[in-house]
């Protein structure tokens, strides 16, 4: 038996490695709301501002905005997220909700379960404000995109959500 010149080492994770979520989940005991619901039905043939209130449990540090998006033909656009305290001196907590750095950078996390190498991204067309917009995938057949971000709250507090969306797509989107 020979000895090479040097160690060898064999190395295996005692476990593997965890298989990313998509969309990303806060870790318990944080809990899930949705708190609004829409499809195409509304026929968003422009954009449409929505107003969201929510309020944070008791203890909460941190709080994650998920967009899903569901495409069967067509692109959802997303501009203008905004997430304040709801008080007269409120801050924005949301970074580039108006993605105006041309990409998701700094804070905005995108997935999409089914084809992860292809997606929505920041775009230049149909903007609320601005320069840019996110546009959603289009793969039809029920394709599902995922836009989050994570951010510090306080517990127990009132936060307004805004943004706009418009939908390119058909009725059945």
């Amino acid at each position: 038996m020979t000895i090479p010149d040097g160690p060898t080492i064999i190395s295996r994770p005692s476990t593997p490695p965890p298989t990313p979520s998509c969309p990303s989940e806060l870790p318990p005991p944080f809990q899930m709301s949705e708190l609004l619901f829409l499809d195409a039905t509304m026929q968003l043939t422009s954009y449409k501002h929505f107003y969201i209130q929510y309020a944070t449990p008791m203890g909460a540090t941190s709080a994650m905005l998920t967009f899903e998006f569901i495409t069967q033909q067509g692109k959802w656009y997303l501009d203008d997220v905004s997430m304040k305290a709801q008080n007269d001196d409120a801050k924005e907590i949301i970074s580039n909700g108006g993605f105006e750095t041309g990409n998701l950078a700094p804070n905005w996390q995108y997935c999409h379960a089914i084809h992860p190498w292809f997606g929505g991204g920041v775009e230049n067309q149909f903007v609320h404000t601005g320069a840019f917009s996110y546009a959603s995938a289009d793969f039809s057949l029920d394709s599902r995109d995922y836009l989050t971000q994570v951010v510090e709250v306080e517990g127990f507090t009132n936060y307004i959500i805004e943004f706009y969306l418009f939908c390119t797509g058909t009725i059945t989107s």
